[in-house]
């Protein structure tokens, strides 16, 4: 795999929203942005990285013309350089990891971050609901570079926002929201409560985030120990647990706005 390759792969594959629905030819980790796996060499033209975010768009018609995609790319290449710089400087020995795991995978397998992978953007099409355990291996989120990387992937979202026009700015908006909610867990339990009036408070947040964190524990525990093919009643008795839990903190308002996101959801 060519080394540039495999880290710009690494720069976009924390954060659910760049992660693609999959297929072949979906870009390889990176989804929204085109962050191909595939060797380039120096001659060749970038990737397209505006294969899904043009559709996005195209889908709500309000697509990008010439100009933004010009622009938007040429943004892109010199940002996700400059990122991919900073990694390697920053995390060398992290980096270097990474890349190996990468590198000696099976021919075949599905990369952390990818759908099937058993991680987030895996789990998002499986109708999850409000279940943890949506990440799966690779790079840990919580260690520097997992952090690192989830920052930088914020910034860089932001900037190809901001680079928007307002329609398409609200377009993405609720493309983004409509995929926390497909993955569940306490993103999607979160945003549910600030879009009905009732946020969540910070106590609330912590002892909910726990119980998704023991929940993810949990499961990645029952997937080790089943060797990668877990039975689907415990992990379903797991994710009903928590809900449970999850109900006795919220208040009577709260609750019954998660008790109808889940009837609509089912």
């Amino acid at each position: 795999m060519n080394r540039l390759a495999l880290l710009l792969a690494l720069v976009l594959i924390a954060v659910p929203v760049f992660a693609q629905e999959g297929g072949a030819g979906d870009g390889g980790f990176g989804g929204l942005l085109g962050m191909g796996d595939a060797p380039r060499n120096n001659n060749a033209p970038p990737p397209d990285r505006l294969v899904q975010l043009r559709k996005i768009l195209l889908d709500a018609n309000v697509p990008l013309n010439k100009d933004q995609e010009k622009a938007l790319s040429n943004m892109l290449e010199k940002d996700i350089k400059q990122y991919t710089a900073d990694l390697e400087k920053k995390f060398p020995t992290e980096v270097a990891a990474a890349r190996a795991t990468a590198e000696g995978a099976p021919e075949g397998a599905v990369p952390a971050g990818r759908p099937g992978a058993g991680g987030q953007a895996g789990e998002r099409g499986g109708g999850r609901g409000f279940g943890g355990g949506r990440r799966g291996g690779g790079v840990p989120p919580n260690s520097p570079l997992g952090l690192e990387m989830t920052r930088l992937n914020t910034e860089l979202q932001n900037k190809v926002t901001a680079a928007l026009k307002p329609e398409q700015q609200a377009a993405f908006k609720k493309f983004q929201n409509d995929q926390v909610k497909r993955a569940g867990g306490f993103g999607a339990l979160k945003l549910i409560m600030q879009e009905a009036g009732t946020a969540l408070s910070a106590d609330q947040e912590a002892q909910i985030q726990a119980l998704y964190a023991e929940e993810n524990r949990q499961r990645q525990q029952i997937i080790r120990e089943s060797q990668g093919q877990p039975d689907r009643a415990r992990l379903d008795a797991l994710t009903a647990g928590t809900m449970l839990k999850v109900t006795k903190i919220l208040t009577a308002d709260q609750k019954k706005f998660f008790l109808d996101a889940l009837k609509k959801q089912q």
